[in-house]
């Protein structure tokens, strides 16, 4: 019997540990190709995502320089598999649970089409590799048919290889976030949300290439640890203002508002940016409860009302500037404010309690109090810049200089009131005598 067990127990501990492997082994592959031609594509993004929610990303990649792609150790679940590629139309491949076995499902050769609806004519100058690879960057070469199928820069990134932007418009490079962005190899240090006005302001037709720095060097900081964005604008490169004005507005017991401005001007020298945001938030809560403890005519009994508004107010201010000198100098600042404002409020709380005895007569104590608060916070931040370039290799001199401020004043404040009251002055169960 020992025996048999033993070897039960080793058969048992084997299937699980091949259930294991095997769900660790699960993946997906194939190759992806020009339907027209067959040629291999490279560095195409491809994702696999939740197929109730194309949002709901379970895991990306780009191709190889074969055009293959692997997915390892993926779950067992229906999903949809899209591929993403400059100057191609968007394929999306069902993938079913029950396809998924053991090992690595192979999808073979997978023909993306040429995206040539908005195209009325053909004009070849000259050929050029849609991507090129070196051993410190890749670069993605822009077409007018590309620049056609997208409104703005931004939009165009996500076309770019490796490149991902969420609803919220936060961009990573091949899953990692700290992405820097430049204009023909000009840092850009402003805030994202700046950054992102000014790339959505830009026509698309205005970028020759995009330059794609995957591990740029230690001289970098967080601004840049995720790799580098550059872009080569045409001679036809977008300058002058652009600006953006939004609000939103909804109720929930009490009105609140929000509102954002930016101001964006680009030329061969200066790049400067002016945002302005402001909220406005209520919410309104009141309660209610009441406890009974005890047996029978041996009762106590708690009840407590209370009734709470909160307000906010915050505002936010930035303003920055970047001012080329020649290529190898450039001087820069950035100045932020920001305002966070508790108007003084007060929130009402009332409690009761109760003891019955016999049936009598009811014994109270009721206590009223008021809590007053309200908070109001300054911040200041100044940065001034300078950054000399001695190479193309990335070698450079900078300097910084930052100031930050912060003030803040509290108040709290509470009253409290207790009362006691008869039978013939109250019910228990109210709170008002």
């Amino acid at each position: 019997m020992k025996t048999l067990l033993k070897c039960t127990i080793s058969i048992i501990i084997a299937l699980l540990l091949a259930s294991s492997v095997s769900a660790q082994n699960t993946g997906i592959q194939g190759r992806l190709v020009d339907r027209n031609t067959g040629e291999k594509l490279v560095f195409v993004n491809c994702v696999l995502s939740n197929p109730d929610n194309i949002e709901d990303v379970i895991a990306g990649m780009a191709a190889d320089t074969n055009g293959m792609f692997m997915f390892r150790d993926i779950p067992k679940q229906d999903m949809v598999l899209s591929f993403s590629f400059v100057g191609y139309k968007k394929r999306s491949i069902d993938i079913k649970a029950s396809e998924l076995g053991s090992g690595v499902l192979d999808l073979g050769d997978i023909g993306l089409e040429p995206d040539s609806e908005l195209m009325d004519e053909v004009e070849i100058i000259a050929l050029k590799d849609r991507i090129v690879v070196d051993s410190d960057k890749m670069t993605v070469n822009i077409d007018k048919n590309t620049a056609s199928t997208v409104n703005n820069v931004f939009e165009l990134l996500k076309k770019a290889p490796g490149i991902t932007i969420d609803n919220d418009d936060n961009l990573k490079l091949n899953g990692k976030s700290g992405v820097l962005i430049q204009f023909q190899g000009r840092d850009m240090k402003l805030p994202w949300k700046s950054m992102v006005q000014i790339l959505k302001g830009m026509p698309s037709s205005t970028v020759d290439r995009i330059e794609i720095i995957n591990n740029p060097s230690a001289k970098y900081d967080a601004e840049g640890v995720g790799g580098i964005i550059n872009l080569i604008f045409g001679q036809e490169k977008n300058q002058g203002w652009n600006a953006s004005l939004g609000g939103r507005v909804y109720y929930s017991d009490l009105v609140s508002a929000m509102s954002d401005l930016n101001l964006n001007y680009v030329d061969d020298k200066w790049t400067s940016t002016l945002s302005f945001s402001s909220t406005a938030w209520g919410h309104k809560v009141g309660s209610y409860s009441e406890r009974k403890t005890g047996i029978g005519e041996d009762t106590i009994i708690f009840t407590d009302v209370s009734d709470m508004l909160w307000k906010s107010q915050n505002y936010n201010l930035s303003f920055g500037s970047d001012y080329l000198i020649n290529p190898k100098n450039s001087v820069g600042f950035y100045f932020a404010y920001s305002k966070n404002k508790m108007p003084e409020q007060s929130n009402p709380h009332k409690s009761l309690v109760s003891t019955l005895r016999n049936g009598l007569r009811i014994d109270s104590l009721r206590n009223e109090s008021i809590t007053g608060l309200s908070n109001n916070n300054d911040n200041y931040l100044l940065n001034l810049n300078y950054l000399h370039k001695f190479d193309s290799l990335g070698q450079n001199l900078s300097f910084n200089f930052d100031l930050s401020m912060n003030s803040s004043s509290d108040f709290y404040g509470s009253s409290n009131k207790y009362y006691n009251l008869l039978i013939n002055q109250i019910d228990p169960y109210k709170t008002e005598s």
